[in-house]
């Protein structure tokens, strides 16, 4: 496992999509990615809150190879062709959303995921959250999950902003 690897792309992940918001106004965050969907704020809350920190989360050694769902989590979240439902804890508030509060929720959970990939053991699973079909993920796994769903919707909000 290169732990410095991991820094550096989940460093690139936060760094893009910061700069990518940090650059609208709040005028473009009310705006509806198309009508009855998500506004561009409500978008960038999800990526808020599907990065959050998980760093107090509770853990336990895992009996598995500590990369195994790698793979399978990079062909679901980078594959345009693949419609995800958010789950309920991750879907955002019906609310107006600043640049200001967005890109600086997204900064504490990037300085929160490097302290996590730099200090822990990335090797254990974190049991907090439970994913369908691939069960409680390790940190390492949790990591580049965090970086595909960034970049996923990064990809998106690019998009969207044209």
């Amino acid at each position: 496992m290169d732990k410095n690897a991991l820094e550096s792309e989940m460093t690139t992940a936060m760094d893009t999509v910061v700069n990518l918001l940090s650059k609208q106004t709040d005028g473009t965050f009310e705006k509806r990615i198309r009508p009855g969907a998500w506004s561009i704020g409500q978008l960038a809350w999800h990526v808020v809150k599907a990065s959050r920190d998980m760093s107090k989360s509770p853990t336990r050694k895992s009996e598995r190879p500590f990369d195994k769902y790698v793979g399978e989590i990079e062909d679901v979240f980078l594959n345009d062709n693949v419609r995800l439902v958010a789950p309920e804890a991750l879907i955002p508030e019906d609310r107006i959303y600043t640049v200001d509060e967005v890109v600086k929720a997204l900064r504490e959970n990037k300085n929160a995921a490097l302290t996590i990939i730099k200090e822990k053991d990335l090797t254990e699973q974190v049991l907090d959250t439970e994913l369908p079909g691939w069960g409680f993920l390790t940190r390492y796994e949790w990591a580049k999950l965090m970086v595909y769903h960034v970049s996923r919707h990064t990809k998106q909000l690019a998009g969207y902003l044209k």
